[in-house]
């Protein structure tokens, strides 16, 4: 293991800093950054988007070893891993240009490079580990998300959804309910009981909705722009993990009694499973959450604001 830092304290800190102030941020952020990486499915991704995240990782790491070997410090073990990186960088593309399961080695490749980051911030301050393990933890746990996303297309182990046809007439499901504010700008103009699923509040539907008209005016052809709603189920999911944590610190957790349940979470396959979904099971789970971490804190701080922030979730949760 190489002995100096590929970050130096101060400035992993000042990330840890920003992260920790803007979670939900940093997390739509990563989600719908990576969208058109596949429009959530690997039949859209293609060879070259591929090459440009292994050029950006691969640069990244050339950099921080090149600075060890010009600074005289772990040449060896420098100029190794680099030659190792560069024919693991190679041969994954190669395989990956030539397989039908992108998903499967975008996983594998995922949680290559987090074990690869972590063995590296292990040089850190050991102040810093319990953060580097949370950050670790989460990161592994959205690998496994977006890898499910990938995988799993708008039909694929769904629920109550039936289905997408491109059409301003009235279809069941929760696809049909998506494409309905979709094409008509506005909520059903009948009774909702009597087309299936459209008694649902529409929340989700209507982010969907929107979502998808933001998709198409770019351009993007309207199966692909269908298959990005799971970027919002994916955000949702993610928004699941950040909550989790908070409710855990608040509890004022540390060691094991933090980081095994919190394990339990990233790793959980219902929620992995909800990624995927574009029902609306994810959203009101995320206001179910947080409503119990709002409770948590309106205890410690009896306050008005937080009555409303309760408020707000249970509301928008139902």
């Amino acid at each position: 293991m190489l002995s100096a830092k590929i970050i130096e304290d101060k400035k992993l800190t000042a990330i840890f800093g920003n992260v920790r102030r803007h979670p939900f941020l940093c997390a739509a952020f990563l989600c719908f950054a990576l969208t058109p990486f596949g429009w959530c499915s690997q039949k859209f991704i293609g060879a070259d988007m591929v090459l440009t995240a292994l050029i950006v990782l691969v640069t990244f790491f050339t950099y921080r070893l090149y600075k060890k070997i010009t600074s005289g410090k772990d040449k060896l073990s420098s100029a190794l891993l680099f030659a190792g990186e560069m024919l693991v960088s190679t041969g994954f593309f190669i395989s990956f240009a030539n397989s039908e399961r992108k998903a499967a080695l975008i996983f594998v490749a995922g949680f290559l490079v987090i074990m690869a980051l972590y063995v590296f911030l292990l040089n850190n301050d050991k102040g810093l580990r319990p953060k580097i393990d949370t950050v670790m933890l989460a990161a592994a746990g959205f690998v496994m998300r977006f890898s499910y996303v990938l995988e799993s297309d708008i039909y694929t182990r769904q629920n109550d959804v039936h289905g997408f046809c491109n059409s301003a007439e009235i279809n069941v499901g929760h696809g049909g309910y998506i494409e309905y504010l979709f094409f008509h700008h506005s909520l059903p103009n009948f009774n909702p009981t009597e087309v299936w699923q459209y008694y649902h509040p529409p929340l989700h539907h209507i982010i969907s909705a929107v979502w998808l008209k933001f998709c198409t005016l770019f351009g993007i052809e309207y199966y692909k722009a269908c298959e990005a709603i799971q970027s919002l189920t994916l955000f949702y999911s993610c928004v699941l993990i950040i909550l989790s944590y908070k409710i855990l610190k608040e509890f004022n957790l540390k060691g094991n009694g933090l980081f095994a349940p919190f394990k339990i979470v990233c790793f959980f396959p219902f929620l992995i499973f909800l990624s995927g979904s574009i029902n609306n099971d994810a959203l009101s789970i995320c206001f179910v959450m947080g409503a119990v971490y709002n409770t948590i804190v309106w205890y410690k701080n009896q306050t008005t604001k937080n009555i409303l922030k309760i408020a707000l979730c249970i509301g928008l949760g139902m």
